[in-house]
């Protein structure tokens, strides 16, 4: 005959011997609660009965989450704040010139470090915060449901489930354990994020509206991750201050074998482990190609390959228009301005032509060779106010910059011809 147990003196439900073995491991029933075998049995306090030795081990096992949570946040802040601040600085410089060029690499370099860092410590949050949620509102184990996250494209609308609903299932748990509720809505937060997270996916290659969906889901994931956090080491706090009693049973007590299954698992991290490397096995394809091209595009920038770019030969009759309006140029700076004619460098050398067709893999860009037969730019002189010749060198750089910059689609086919020192400079396009 299966034993019944009622509790905190409520005589109306009873529960079974693995009920309550599973309320106590959810935090939902404590060592000083009241609870009674039978209808004729003494009320007992949990600690003195053999359900109390379990929670030595689950407050052990909830202060370690307490700390991991602590260090987590720091880590996720920290990476969060150098994550933003390197991108956006490497959008800023990455595009200037042959310096900025470099600068912007080991930026993005950096950027990517923190982004690898701040996944690590968000999925670590969300696994433990998913812990802390009893069991009949978590069917799904902690680590499966985080690793799901990691499956491309099935990812961005899992984190409704993983990141929405978790705020709102810790928020009930933060209330049925006898706290007050927060003036701030984490929930409401992590919906918004969510959403534009998706819209971002969606339709995030728009210039500029892409940025501001970014920075809007990044912002509302820290809100709802920092009031989420905060939740969860109230719980936990919670928990251990009514699991603390005098007199409960002497540490090391063995744990009877049918309540040692609602301990926490010493495999549980193993498991966790192992199902994100089994999707990773199975959907990494792409972030692995995603990576190595990344890092294509940073070892091209840092030592200099050639830069890959279709050949543009003119016609015959766009050749003779650009070679009238080169000439109409020279005629007006020599008559309106032969001081500034007298100082502009020649016409670039055929080896410095030669060096450039090298440069970008022997092809020929015509219109940019007719352009530097006119006038070099290695002078440093005006041709304009605000307005230098760029030399054969820069125009190598530019191509490189602008090829590997996000959201600057329309500049991947133009030439910068006069490098200004604000704004984006004056260019050919080639299209």
């Amino acid at each position: 005959m299966k034993k019944s147990y009622y509790i905190n003196r409520n005589s109306d439900y009873s529960y079974s011997y693995e009920q309550i073995g599973r309320l106590i491991a959810d935090g939902r029933l404590y060592a000083i609660s009241m609870i009674r075998e039978g209808e004729d049995g003494e009320w007992r306090e949990v600690a003195s009965t053999e359900f109390g030795t379990m929670v030595p081990a689950l407050c052990s096992n909830w202060n370690m989450v307490g700390n991991i949570l602590a260090q987590r946040w720091k880590w996720y802040s920290y990476s969060l704040i150098a994550m933003t601040i390197s991108s956006l600085l490497a959008m800023v410089t990455i595009g200037t010139n042959a310096v900025g060029v470099m600068v912007g690499s080991v930026l993005g370099v950096a950027a990517f470090i923190a982004v690898l860092v701040y996944l690590w410590a968000l999925l670590t949050l969300l696994y433990h915060l998913w812990g802390l949620i009893p069991e009949e509102r978590n069917k799904i184990p902690p680590s499966l449901r985080v690793a799901l996250l990691l499956i491309p494209f099935w990812g961005i609308l899992w984190n409704f489930n993983v990141f929405w609903v978790l705020s709102g299932r810790l928020r009930d748990t933060h209330y049925h354990s006898g706290l007050p509720s927060l003036k701030e809505d984490c929930q409401a937060y992590a919906l918004v994020s969510c959403i534009a997270l998706v819209l971002w996916t969606v339709i995030g290659y728009v210039s500029g509206f892409g940025w501001l969906l970014g920075m809007v889901a990044i912002y509302c994931q820290y809100i709802a991750m920092r009031c989420m956090v905060f939740q969860g080491g109230e719980i936990i706090h919670q928990r251990l201050r009514k699991n603390y009693v005098l007199g409960g049973p002497v540490p090391g007590t063995p744990v009877p074998s049918a309540l040692r299954r609602f301990l926490p698992q010493h495999n549980s991290r193993i498991g966790c482990f192992a199902v994100g490397l089994i999707v990773l096995i199975l959907f990494g394809g792409s972030m692995v190609s995603a990576l190595g091209l990344f890092g294509m595009k940073i070892y091209e920038k840092l030592v200099g390959s050639p830069q890959t770019v279709r050949e543009y030969v003119l016609s015959e009759d766009k050749a003779q228009e650009l070679d009238r309006a080169i000439a109409r140029l020279d005629k007006v700076i020599n008559e309106k301005a032969p001081g500034l004619a007298a100082k502009l460098p020649g016409p670039a050398s055929h080896d410095q032509i030669e060096e450039l067709r090298t440069r970008l893999n022997g092809k020929t860009i015509e219109p940019v060779e007719r352009w530097l037969k006119f006038h070099d730019g290695s002078g440093g002189m005006e041709l304009m106010p605000g307005g230098r010749a760029s030399s054969a060198g820069e125009i190598i750089a530019y191509i490189r910059a602008f090829s590997l910059m996000p959201y600057m689609e329309w500049r991947h086919n133009s030439i910068t011809l006069l490098a200004e020192t604000e704004g984006n400079g004056y260019f050919y396009n080639l299209d």
